[in-house]
């Protein structure tokens, strides 16, 4: 995940290469995905719920804040 042009060999070698709306327009033209939220305003979270979503383990994971500490 980057925004920039030094973050954009990764971006096109990795399998999925994500990026923000508020990104270099370059970086966002080679990305596969873009999220909706902008850089520093939850895109990571985004992301991180999307692929917990995919693999089936967000409603878990979302569950362990919610238990008390033991």
């Amino acid at each position: 995940m980057g925004d920039d042009l030094p973050d954009l060999p990764a971006i096109r070698f990795a399998g999925l290469g994500l990026t923000v709306p508020n990104g270099y327009w370059l970086v966002r033209e080679h990305a596969d995905y873009c999220t909706q939220a902008a850089g520093g305003s939850g895109a990571v979270r985004e992301v991180s719920d999307l692929l917990l979503t995919a693999q089936g383990k967000l409603g878990a994971t979302l569950a362990s804040y919610l238990e008390p500490d033991t």
